[in-house]
């Protein structure tokens, strides 16, 4: 009777745990200065928290209309290390006309050796900058 009981819920406690070790939260950090030629910089900044656990699309806009569509790719990961994932990243920033100013491709995040991620691009005296950083569990 015991046995009938406990097995199934042994089952469903390594398969609830195995689904969570699945999951990767990482914080995107979306930043918009202007005005540093001028002495007087102004900034914008837009912060989430996703999860990964596969393939994801995200999508990020500020209130001024500037913005970040991001694709993201689990391509590898060790089962017995939660410290051994490798993303892969794609995305374009866009301005507050939703005109692309920076497109960047597979760039690939080994845990093992990178901490974040940063992508920026200046334009006249405005820069945009994007920072992916993975929050290990």
């Amino acid at each position: 009777m015991i046995q009938q009981i406990f097995v199934p819920f042994i089952l469903s406690l390594i398969l609830f745990s195995t689904q969570l070790q699945a999951n990767l939260p990482i914080k995107l950090s979306l930043n918009f200065r202007q005005g540093m030629k001028k002495g007087l910089v102004l900034t914008s900044e837009l912060h989430k928290l996703e999860t990964i656990s596969h393939k994801k699309s995200i999508n990020m806009i500020m209130k001024n209309g500037i913005g970040t569509k991001l694709n993201v790719d689990i391509i590898g990961r060790e089962k017995n290390d939660l410290n051994s994932w490798i993303l892969s990243f794609s995305g374009i920033i866009f301005d507050k006309h939703s005109r692309p100013i920076k497109k960047f491709e597979k760039i690939v995040f080994d845990l093992n050796k990178d901490q974040s991620i940063k992508v920026s691009h200046s334009l006249e005296d405005q820069l945009y900058e994007l920072v992916i950083t993975p929050q290990l569990p």
